[in-house]
């Protein structure tokens, strides 16, 4: 099921301010799950103005999410040790692996080349069983092991996945220094497989929805390159406030040399222009209505 990321919008802003400590009570856990795996390490290295109830949360959605033996993993011997501990864990199934092997067994699969062997299907595998965990797992080795893969690497690998544009969303929820350099994998890429062009465009929703203060530039960028113009507009007329739709259409709509007005009266965007259009009517609507 897909994950709607604009109701975890609060949480991620609150993280880039630095205000999560001080209000992160008034969030729910389900708000919260998704950035376990970086808030969880606020136990450990605890400000000094956290809030107490906060903190408090935050160690029973550890403990009962499992990830708290994961809080006192030395993760660089872990980095060096991965050959040896994926040998050790055996036949024995993902599901039951310690903490150090799962992240040993992940790290192998995601170096690994397109192959035949077992591990190939690790990623797909988990993806059907467990999406949280598999989504708390890859966070963590983002933020404690980044060398083993790069965020450019990862989106190659999970954009391939159902649920891969989730799992990306959650990563540099975790790991926010990753957020600009994935949107501009995604802008960059051109994919041929329809499947992998439709996961990269719910990516960049998701990313979108996630960080509405930073939605403006990603979407002014978008809005002037002819291949993404269109899905610029969808996303702003579907996804964003009034104030931020009039500003969008004045900016692009009525600037006759722009991508947007030269492309929308074709028959090929005839959806986007009814996108528009809508939106336009319920805004006009509700002005006449108050």
């Amino acid at each position: 099921m897909a994950i709607k990321w604009e109701l975890h919008a609060g949480v991620y802003c609150a993280i880039l301010d630095g205000s999560l400590t001080e209000i992160g009570e008034k969030f729910s856990d389900e708000e919260l799950r998704p950035f376990l795996p970086l808030l969880a390490g606020y136990l450990t290295h605890p400000s000094p103005s956290s809030s107490k109830i906060f903190l408090s949360k935050i160690c029973s959605l550890a403990i009962k999410s499992g990830l708290m033996p994961y809080l006192t993993l030395d993760y660089q011997s872990l980095e060096n040790d991965i050959v040896v501990l994926t040998k050790s864990g055996g036949g024995d199934g993902f599901t039951n692996l310690n903490p150090s092997q799962k992240l040993a067994a992940l790290c192998t699969a995601l170096q690994k080349d397109e192959t035949a062997s077992p591990e190939e299907w690790l990623l797909p595998c988990l993806c059907e069983e467990n999406l949280e965990e598999l989504g708390w797992l890859l966070s963590l080795i983002l933020l404690h092991m980044p060398n083993i893969i790069s965020i450019e690497e990862l989106a190659s690998k999970l954009l391939c996945l159902k649920d891969g544009s989730d799992l990306l969303t959650q990563v540099v929820a975790n790991a926010s220094e990753m957020y600009l350099p994935l949107v501009s994998h995604l802008l960059e890429l051109s994919p041929v497989d329809q499947l992998i062009s439709a996961a990269r465009l719910t990516a960049i929703t998701n990313l979108v929805a996630l960080n509405p203060p930073l939605s403006h530039s990603i979407l002014d960028r978008m809005a002037e390159m002819r291949k993404e113009c269109m899905f610029a507009t969808r996303i702003v007329c579907e996804r964003l406030d009034d104030e931020a739709v009039c500003l969008f259409m004045r900016s692009y709509l009525l600037d006759r040399k722009g991508a947007i007005s030269a492309t929308i009266g074709k028959s090929a965007t005839k959806h986007t222009a009814a996108v528009v259009l809508n939106r336009l009517m319920t805004m006009i609507a509700s002005a006449v209505n108050t």
